[in-house]
């Protein structure tokens, strides 16, 4: 699914963070390919929001536009693996989510970076 993107820059980190979110998902899932089906129905909807997002060129509408996927890709990411957690795979679901939570931050920083084309 292709990402709206403002720049080279802003396609890589996004594209980079969002296959990682994905892969760590199958990963985790394995042979449920139902459960990996659901997640990834999630994953395309908060894409399209983000394709879809009207922003112009206020500072406002440009930091909310350029959240949207770090954002609500990594609560879905968090909110599928609370869900998927068992007494016998917690140690390993906890390392993971403690991973993506520090790739969502790195991202948020990186695309912090990103500016305004008029600024």
């Amino acid at each position: 699914m292709q990402i709206t993107s403002i720049s080279y820059e802003h396609k890589i980190l996004i594209e980079k963070y969002t296959q990682t979110v994905l892969e760590t998902i199958k990963l985790i899932t394995g042979q449920n390919k139902a459960k990996y089906n659901d997640f990834e129905d999630v994953y395309k909807t908060i894409i399209d929001y983000h394709n879809t997002y009207k922003h112009n060129l206020e500072p406002g509408n440009f930091y909310d536009f350029m959240s949207i996927i770090p954002t609500n890709l990594s609560v879905a990411a968090k909110g599928f693996l609370v869900g998927y957690e068992t007494k016998r795979n917690a140690a390993k679901i906890r390392a993971f989510k403690i991973v993506l939570d520090n790739l969502a931050y790195e991202l948020v920083e990186d695309l912090q970076t990103i500016k305004l084309y008029n600024d």
